[in-house]
């Protein structure tokens, strides 16, 4: 944190890029952590930069049943980005997100 609070004094906030990433949801962290943890973050950023990458886990080949395999001894689920209880969630966060940063 404080090296990108440096990093955005020294070379000004529209030239740093916050990425949040990768998101997992799992059962241990749903959408609703992330976004709480994003907007928690994006108050400590606020004025240190002008753009968020927020990018979901992007699952290939073996990886999803590796993942699903590592998790399984914990107890812990993955969630599913597409189900109906995530959708829209995204779009009203996104405004206060942005309203933390600026």
């Amino acid at each position: 944190m404080r090296l990108f609070l440096r990093l955005a004094e020294r070379m000004g906030p529209q030239r740093v890029v916050w990425h949040y990433e990768p998101v997992i949801l799992t059962s241990a962290t749903p959408l609703s952590w992330h976004l709480e943890q994003c907007e928690r973050l994006a108050s400590r950023l606020a004025g240190a930069t002008r753009r968020l990458v927020f990018s979901f886990c992007d699952y290939y080949g073996k990886g999803p049943g590796r993942l699903h395999a590592a998790l399984q001894e914990s107890g812990i689920t993955l969630a599913d980005l597409t189900s109906v209880e995530h959708s829209g969630r995204l779009r009203l966060k996104k405004n206060k997100v942005q309203r933390a940063l600026f």
